[in-house]
């Protein structure tokens, strides 16, 4: 039989593919341009026209899909895929499954599936897509789940195409809810809910918290990677508190580590790192701001950003100070397995979150590697930088960051004294410890798997 009409098809469903990401990108673009109440109104409205639209055809659906021989059985009794470990994950890939992101997220879901994987489980990680696909996120499988593009329909999507595991990860803690499987883990990596637009108002910051609390009460368990988080809750239901285990992440401290004398640094040069997605959140804005300060005062100093944009606003804007200050702001994309390098070529990294923060990987990878740091004390930061002694910790402002970066770029002997705390500290936070705490609590789940 001629091979030829399987790759007529395999050519037919790239090219519909990049035509997706190519109409989706422009639909971005035009989105994101609109103001912020025409936005939360389209994508209301889209949202409950595809769930909507999405219940009708559930019926159809799950009369004919089969998973692994098996058709899907009355929700009373269910089918359960034994020996497999589902993850409901908001990303590696974008909607389209064209790009994938190279973040704290997506670094944290790859060595969690290597957990599980040598513990003897087969992973399968499912994704908010527009349309259905499938890839690989390193040696990871993908399923991208037709939501319509829509984050807020994973949940439905999700629980009404496939059969429960033995086990169901939710990557993010709030993909718990409406439904859930058990037995589940959520994980919550910062609170999210402390920038604009979650509690403006009353009825605002009341519909967050029962937001909150929904997937909590449906999850067996929640991992935090912070105290931040587990104070918080405690705060607003005591009894949901005790769901929580404490998992801080983590650093590979073998790959982690200060920089060899064989790497080239000039050491005439200071060079300030921001290892971070490109986007409010990570305080994007303020370095912005701060760079034509820092760089007009001292000339010998440097600026490094490592990281993706978010949006085409955020590419334009580091391309444009890549411009401006040729050869003094660099612009460079780590993967996993080259990023210690970027520690390595910088003297300061700051980390200047201004929500949305957990124990950042980056803060860990830099203490790691010596650096000096400066991070906002924000979210989970605060676990690991003790003002004064391994860091500096000060406020989400422009006038704060860089009152703090002048003073590490005038005292040597503070950075240097910054630095050696810092690699002391990330010791406590190293990948093989993160991985016995996750197996023991995976243990509780997962029974032992014979060869």
């Amino acid at each position: 039989m001629s091979i030829l009409p399987t790759k007529i098809m395999k050519i037919q469903k790239s090219a519909k593919s990049i035509v997706a990401a190519f109409i989706w990108s422009i639909v971005h673009k035009i989105y994101h341009k609109l103001p912020i109440q025409a936005q939360k109104i389209i994508k209301k409205t889209y949202l409950t026209l595809y769930i909507r639209l999405f219940a009708r055809l559930s019926r159809f659906w799950n009369s004919l899909e089969k998973k692994g021989g098996q058709p899907r059985q009355d929700a009373k009794t269910p089918y359960r895929f034994r020996g497999k470990v589902y993850i409901v994950s908001p990303s590696p890939y974008d909607v389209t499954g064209q790009q994938f992101y190279l973040g704290g997220a997506e670094r944290y879901l790859l060595e969690l599936a290597r957990i599980i994987r040598r513990m003897g489980y087969e992973v399968e990680v499912y994704q908010p897509a527009l349309g259905n696909w499938f890839r690989h996120f390193y040696e990871i499988p993908v399923y991208g789940l037709n939501t319509g593009g829509l984050m807020e329909a994973l949940n439905v999507v999700f629980h009404r195409r496939v059969h429960p595991p033995d086990l169901t990860i939710y990557l993010a803690f709030w993909l718990a809810a409406p439904q859930c499987f058990q037995p589940s883990i959520g994980i919550s990596h910062g609170i999210y809910w402390d920038g604009p637009g979650f509690h403006d108002t009353v009825v605002q910051l009341h519909n967050t918290i029962e937001k909150i609390r929904k997937p909590l009460k449906n999850l067996t368990c929640v991992v935090s990677v912070d105290t931040n988080t587990i104070n918080w809750v405690r705060t607003v239901d005591f009894s949901l508190a005790t769901k929580f285990i404490y998992i801080p992440n983590f650093v590979d401290t073998e790959t982690f580590r200060p920089r060899p004398a064989s790497f080239p640094k000039d050491n005439g040069t200071i060079v300030i790192l921001y290892p971070r997605r490109f986007y409010t959140p990570r305080g994007f804005h303020l370095i912005q701001e701060i760079i034509p300060l820092i760089l007009a005062k001292y000339p010998h100093v440097t600026f490094l950003l490592a990281g993706q944009p978010h949006t085409e606003k955020e590419k334009e804007a580091v391309e444009a100070m890549v411009r401006a200050y040729s050869g003094r702001v660099r612009w460079q994309e780590f993967p996993f397995e080259r990023m210690h390098e970027a520690y390595w070529m910088a003297d300061i990294t700051v980390i200047p979150s201004i929500f949305a923060e957990g124990t950042s990987l980056s803060c860990l990878e830099a203490m790691a590697c010596g650096n000096a740091v400066v991070a906002t004390y924000v979210g989970g930061l605060t676990d690991l930088i003790i003002h004064g002694y391994n860091g500096l910790l000060v406020a989400p402002t422009p006038e704060a960051l860089q009152e703090a970066l002048e003073c590490l770029i005038e005292d040597e002997g503070l950075r240097r004294t910054l630095s050696i705390r810092a690699h002391e500290t990330a010791q406590s936070f190293s990948l093989s410890r993160w991985q016995r705490e996750w197996e023991k609590l995976l243990r509780r789940f997962l029974p032992v798997q014979l060869s």
